[in-house]
């Protein structure tokens, strides 16, 4: 029994919830999430990554918003310090991307493509210019003809 039901919200947090599983819960994308609610990075439920909190142990100091970490398995649930490499979001993204290097018909300029952008343009441009310049000029070269 509470005096009120603001007592028994508070009393409810946490351990004290009869749905309580041990503070470990399991998204829908594969990320662990462990309820730590004085973290400064937790949500507004008190749950933090796993495996950010674990690199965070390893470094001993908070991660920063602008670091990423990247398990070398590509297992969202194995949090093995063996496993997590803390990068920056420009170089996970590259990690991720299946990027090739490949050269711009138009100027020479070497180019980076990922597999999605190879899926979805045949010509490999480093921009908009070159890819303008590069239809001219093969309207140029069959009106020539």
């Amino acid at each position: 029994r509470f005096c009120s039901r603001a007592c028994r919200n508070v009393s409810y947090r946490g351990p004290g919830n009869p749905k309580w599983r041990g503070g470990r819960i399991t998204t829908g994308d594969g990320y662990i999430h462990v309820w730590v609610p004085d973290h400064p990075q937790a949500d507004r439920h008190g749950y933090y990554e796993e495996h950010r909190l674990v690199m965070e142990k390893h470094l001993g100091r908070y991660l920063h918003v602008s670091e990423c970490v990247h398990h070398e398995n590509h297992q969202r649930a194995d949090n093995r310090i063996e496993n997590l490499k803390v990068m920056d979001w420009p170089s996970h993204q590259i990690e991720h991307g299946d990027y090739q290097p490949s050269t711009c018909p138009t100027c020479g300029a070497d180019v980076m493509r990922s597999a999605a952008h190879r899926r979805r343009f045949k010509n490999k441009f480093c921009g908009r210019k070159c890819a303008a310049n590069y239809g001219s000029r093969v309207a140029a070269e069959r009106v020539r003809q």
